[in-house]
């Protein structure tokens, strides 16, 4: 005995429930994909202005780009 699902009168008879199932299926992707993407600009953001932030702090704090201290020297005396 054939496999039902693949009688041409089957699949005609169940080619609109069918379409309206991957109709549903793909708003959902596509509703799960936006949020998804939504979700990566926020996170870029962040990783951007921490990225920034790191950079001046590195500028002020660590000792690359720079050959003597930063403390200002004290009153002459002359």
């Amino acid at each position: 005995m054939p496999s039902l699902l693949r009688n041409r009168l089957t699949k005609r008879a169940l080619r609109p429930a069918i379409t309206l199932v991957d109709r549903h299926i793909r708003l959902r992707v596509d509703r799960t994909a936006e949020q998804l993407r939504s979700e990566l600009d926020v996170l870029r953001r962040d990783a951007e202005d921490m990225r920034r932030s790191q950079y001046a702090l590195g500028l002020l704090l660590d000792g690359t780009g720079r050959g003597a201290h930063r403390i200002p020297p004290g009153p002459r005396d002359e």
